[in-house]
């Protein structure tokens, strides 16, 4: 019998999982993040679309007991590509494409045996799946040279290929422990989640906890004391910890506590936009235009065709009363995008300002 391989296929041997993972079979299959999962008599299949779940996924069953390689030689499991197979030399492994019932497949199975059947995971369908040409997932290739992050819809992230025009698909699940791969997995989804929620708009902060707005109670005692274990405790030396602490304290109208979580990650991670850009909205919202100002400017020296840091910087600086400075960036940012009703309403506010002035 042989299982399944679609994009990134993480094969681990069942006699490696029974011998030495923490718990044997029982726990190993707790670990499992993915639907995209199968098996036959000495092999598991965990399926994944990204290479960054792949090493979160690798990371976590080595903490469990696993050895994923030695000496360039895949051990207990073996990381295979749907169309270049197996990563490295896996000597108990064998890999092949083939074409059955007119589907064009990527199988594998333990050496020294048959293939016979082929194990899929469970709803799995052709039409719908990645060993189906047709179908639109993405290529993990193309991602951050022609594709542009939508937003995730549940546990999908959702692209724009730029050259098509069409939306893409990255199937990203949550992956459990404590190794940095997997915190990684586990902050993004919630920042994804705490994004959606920004976007809906302002979270009501009720007096009476039995009337409080479901997103409030979300963030506050759900997300919130999640992020905040991870931040001060494993994630301690990860920014997007303390980013997406930031991002969620921000949204409940903890601004002081947002900005010093604000700092931190920018203290991890000098000079990211995302992070700059957060600070600089959580210290305007202070009112605190020249503490937000160098890194306003900051942010433009690393993206400076960017119209959203470009106007944070115009208004930064018109509250600090450089109107001469503010009108050449605000300028700067309508050549960019001349419709942008944000800047054209700190370019009105700025040419008003100065009249009076």
């Amino acid at each position: 019998m042989a299982v399944l391989v679609e994009v990134f296929s993480v094969v681990i041997r069942r006699e490696a999982i029974e011998a030495r993972f923490n718990g044997g079979m029982e726990a190993f299959l707790r670990t499992i993040p993915s639907a995209a999962v199968c098996g036959d008599g000495g092999l598991i299949r965990v399926g994944f679309m990204d290479p960054r779940d792949v090493d979160a996924y690798v990371e976590r069953l080595e903490a469990e007991g696993l050895t994923s390689c030695h000496e360039e030689m895949a051990i207990d499991l073996a990381v295979v590509h749907q169309d270049q197979g197996p990563a490295m030399s896996v000597p108990w492994l064998e890999f092949k494409k083939i074409e059955t019932g007119g589907m064009r497949l990527s199988i594998c199975w333990l050496a020294g045996n048959e293939p016979g059947r082929i194990a899929v995971p469970q709803d799995w369908t052709y039409e719908t799946s990645a060993s189906n040409s047709g179908a639109r997932f993405v290529n993990a290739a193309l991602v951050g040279d022609r594709l542009k992050f939508l937003r995730r819809e549940n546990s999908v992230d959702v692209y724009l290929d730029l050259q098509t025009n069409e939306e893409l698909y990255s199937g990203r699940p949550q992956i459990g422990g404590d190794t940095t791969g997997a915190l990684q997995t586990q902050i993004v989804t919630m920042l994804h989640e705490a994004w959606a929620i920004d976007r809906k708009g302002p979270v009501p902060r009720p007096r009476l906890w039995r009337r409080a707005d479901p997103r409030y109670r979300r963030l506050n005692n759900e997300m919130l004391p999640e992020i905040e274990r991870i931040a001060n405790g494993p994630g301690q030396q990860l920014m997007p910890a303390h980013f997406a602490r930031g991002i969620v304290l921000r949204l409940l109208g903890r601004l002081a506590d947002a900005e010093h979580a604000f700092r931190k990650a920018n203290e991890l991670a000098p000079g990211n936009v995302n992070v700059l850009r957060d600070l600089v909205r959580c210290l305007a919202e202070q009112r605190k235009p020249q503490d937000a100002l160098p890194f306003a400017r900051e942010a433009v020296s690393v993206d400076p065709v960017d119209k959203t840091l470009l106007g944070n910087l115009a208004s930064c600086l018109m509250q600090c009363g450089e109107h001469e400075e503010s009108l050449r960036v605000i300028s700067q940012a309508l050549d960019i995008d001349p419709n942008d009703h944000i800047n054209r309403h700190i370019r009105d506010a700025l040419l008003k300002r100065t009249s009076l002035g």
